[in-house]
């Protein structure tokens, strides 16, 4: 399944939020496929899309910065998962 992850940082956390990234990466644990991530050219938040089947992997990876940046994680749909879905529903 894949998720669209969303977060936001205040800007008295910057600092603290760029130096953690720049030690750790930032990457996804184990059972996590990071797809693709994305940082708004201010600085202050972004996007990242992953791949898992785990809903606890991604629990796990939020927890590891949710004391620096608000999320929002949505599961996401390609197009050919949306076909399927309405061609279901339509029918």
């Amino acid at each position: 399944m894949k998720f669209m992850i969303s977060y936001e940082m205040n800007c008295e956390q910057r600092s603290t939020s760029g130096q953690r990234f720049l030690d750790t990466g930032g990457g996804p644990p184990k059972g996590i496929q990071m797809l693709a991530r994305w940082h708004r050219a201010a600085g202050l938040g972004g996007w990242v899309i992953a791949e898992t089947n785990s809903a606890e992997a991604i629990a796990t990876w939020v927890y590891q910065w949710n004391d620096l940046l608000r999320f929002e994680i949505h599961p996401i749909l390609d197009d050919e998962q949306t076909a399927r879905v309405l061609s279901k529903a339509l029918k």
